[in-house]
């Protein structure tokens, strides 16, 4: 199945690759494993909940596009972070750090207090 796995994330992961800059593809692609598949669904390993947000986020469109397109149908993609303890606050202060760079997470709350 890892081969399977490693086969079919190249072809998905190429067709990504091209719809993306190189920096955006290696920040939040790069990382990634393919560690399901079958026809209904496919399961990534990202490294933590700030990839899966940010790429749900941005980039599921392209992800299920390039999905259709290599595997000839559609599946649902599920992901599986590998650091499953974090709380949402850990999450969104760690993505405004990616984001943002370190120390923005101040302007972030003051931003989101003025709603």
């Amino acid at each position: 199945m890892h081969e399977f796995c490693n086969g079919i994330w190249r072809e998905i992961s190429h067709g990504i690759r091209t719809h993306l800059s190189a920096e955006a593809f290696q920040r939040w692609f790069a990382a990634i494993e393919l560690v399901g598949a079958d026809e209904f669904a496919l399961t990534v390993k990202v490294p933590n909940s700030v990839y899966q947000f940010w790429i749900e986020s941005n980039y599921l469109n392209v992800v299920e596009s390039v999905v259709v397109s290599v595997l000839g149908s559609s599946r649902q993609i599920i992901f599986r972070a590998a650091d499953t303890g974090t709380t949402d606050s850990t999450v969104y202060s760690e993505l405004a750090s990616q984001i943002l760079g370190p120390g923005s997470l101040d302007e972030v709350r003051v931003l989101l207090s003025r709603g």
